[in-house]
């Protein structure tokens, strides 16, 4: 929840600087998708990494989070 709030006031914040914000948070909750982008972590450069990443980034279109990006 500590994420998602931070996300929301910083979002906030630039918007009513009337400024669009991107905001990228590793700590977020079901919604924060309007407020934050998720980034998964960091993946070792390997085929199973990359494998593994893709049901990671589905899972959070479900949560309400539609931009969702590792590091690889």
């Amino acid at each position: 929840m500590f994420g998602f709030y931070e996300a929301r006031a910083t979002n906030f914040y630039f918007a009513h600087k009337k400024e669009r914000p991107f905001i990228l948070s590793r700590s977020t909750f079901v919604g924060s998708g309007r407020y934050t982008s998720h980034w998964l972590g960091d993946n070792y450069p390997t085929w199973h990494d990359f494998k593994m990443s893709i049901p990671g980034i589905m899972n959070y279109n479900l949560f309400g989070i539609n931009h969702v990006g590792v590091d690889v």
